[in-house]
């Protein structure tokens, strides 16, 4: 599937069941489309929808991380995070980038 940085996608392409700690994800829309992240935490709001916390090491740390709604986000590898830190999120992301 080629993904277009100038428009987003109308299909869904994921199982939102898949993302969960450790699935590493590119953003789908919003400013930062197309950019690669690290889920840390998953979290259900009171309507049931459900969103991730997303850190690349960089720019958004582990101490920033950003929630984001898994429907706005396309899960493009798994790995295991076990003591996270900013330092191993940059060296995994380096992979996919």
């Amino acid at each position: 599937m080629s993904f277009d940085k100038k428009r987003k996608l109308k299909t869904t392409v994921n199982n939102t069941s898949e993302i969960c700690v450790g699935s590493i994800v590119r953003s789908r829309s919003g400013r930062d489309r197309g950019r690669v992240y690290a889920v840390i935490s998953t979290e259900t709001d009171e309507k049931g929808k459900l969103f991730a916390r997303i850190v690349n090491g960089k720019g958004r740390n582990t101490a920033n991380a950003k929630k984001k709604s898994v429907s706005h986000l396309e899960t493009i590898g798994k790995e295991t995070l076990t003591d996270v830190n900013d330092g191993q999120i940059v060296q995994l992301l380096e992979k996919y980038n």
